[in-house]
């Protein structure tokens, strides 16, 4: 029977490399970032897709109002709600296939991020009319 110590290790050891100049850990990051910035940019299009908040002003000055949601921007909202999700998938996979380490950290804030990413989908899909 062998021991792992007699095995020889083909390629470069992943544990010896620190994380800086490990390019897989580089992507997850990178991906880590542009599903945040997709989720602004769902934010910004939620902010101009909702209704208005109508005052009593509003409703004596007879001034217009948008009262519905709009068609085109519910579906980018949509759109950008679903590659966010979909980026954040793709980083905790990243993450859980290259953590080896007992003191590797994991990324609450993907799990953050997944998390206001399904919210938004489900208000979205059971509110939006």
């Amino acid at each position: 029977m062998q021991t792992s110590s007699s095995f020889k290790h083909v390629g470069p050891n992943r544990r010896d490399q620190s994380r800086q100049s490990d390019g897989w850990y580089k992507v997850a990051v990178a991906i880590n970032l542009i599903a945040w910035v997709v989720l602004i940019a769902a934010l910004i299009t939620f902010h101009f897709a909702r209704p208005e908040f109508i005052a009593g002003f509003q409703r004596y000055w007879q001034m217009p109002e948008q009262n519905q949601w709009s068609a085109e921007l519910v579906t980018w909202l949509f759109i950008l709600l679903q590659v966010g999700v979909s980026l954040t998938l793709l980083a905790i996979g990243m993450r859980w296939r290259r953590n080896r380490r007992r003191h590797d950290e994991f990324g609450i804030n993907l799990f953050v991020l997944m998390g206001l990413g399904l919210i938004g989908l489900l208000t979205l899909l059971y509110n939006v009319s």
